[in-house]
């Protein structure tokens, strides 16, 4: 079983260990994922990664490339996480309830929504132990209403882009104050009419563009 744990082993790189199990410290991955990010989409034989409970933070495209991984844990700890992050070959297993797929942990499976499963459905109930909504969750979807509950800290970019019926949001639950990344949350919501962010604290948020873009009866 090839894994990728948390350890106090020596300096690795992905090419020395492309098929073999191998371990990353937290100062070894985020250095990783930050400053050789493309190297870790080497690792395509890596099935399962355990990361460590005190990363906060996990780069874009991380593991794009790791095409056979089936099982990845996201701690609590982690509080954001990257665009385009996990590959698209359909052996990754998620944890399901009746309304959407996600990643997380033993003690939080619902950690992290990755997508939610009825995108024609016009209303989206979020599990209550939901604290990142992924990048695209509810991308195109025919959602026409959506309430963010209290807890949320990060919504990833275009989680709720093109989605054209939609005509309310509530984000008053949408905690913002270590969100660095708005990119294109709502873009092209076509029929919302008023928005109220006066709670938000975007002190550190770096990149709002194209939040609202498209966002053509947005009045307030």
């Amino acid at each position: 079983n090839k894994a990728i744990t948390e350890s106090a082993g020596a300096d690795i790189t992905a090419e020395q260990y492309h098929d073999m199990v191998f371990a990353i410290n937290e100062a070894m991955f985020t250095d990783f994922i930050k400053e050789e990010s493309k190297n870790f989409k080497l690792v395509k034989n890596v099935e399962e990664v355990i990361l460590p409970e005190t990363l906060t933070t996990i780069g874009d495209g991380a593991f794009a490339g790791c095409d056979n991984l089936e099982r990845i844990n996201i701690p609590n700890s982690v509080i954001s996480i990257g665009n385009i992050n996990f590959s698209t070959s359909g052996k990754l297993k998620y944890n399901e309830d009746a309304s959407g797929k996600y990643l997380g942990n033993e003690d939080n499976p619902y950690h992290v929504l990755v997508r939610i499963k009825d995108i024609s459905a016009s209303s989206y109930e979020f599990n209550p132990d939901t604290k990142i909504i992924l990048a695209g969750a509810a991308f195109g979807s025919s959602l026409t209403t959506i309430d963010i509950p209290e807890g949320i800290v990060e919504i990833g970019s275009s989680a709720f882009a093109n989605c054209e019926k939609l005509t309310s949001i509530d984000v008053s639950g949408f905690d913002t104050s270590k969100v660095t990344d708005m990119r294109q949350m709502f873009d092209s919501c076509l029929l919302i009419t008023e928005l109220d962010v006066s709670n938000w604290d975007t002190s550190k948020v770096t990149n709002m563009s194209a939040s609202f873009s498209g966002c053509h009866s947005l009045t307030s």
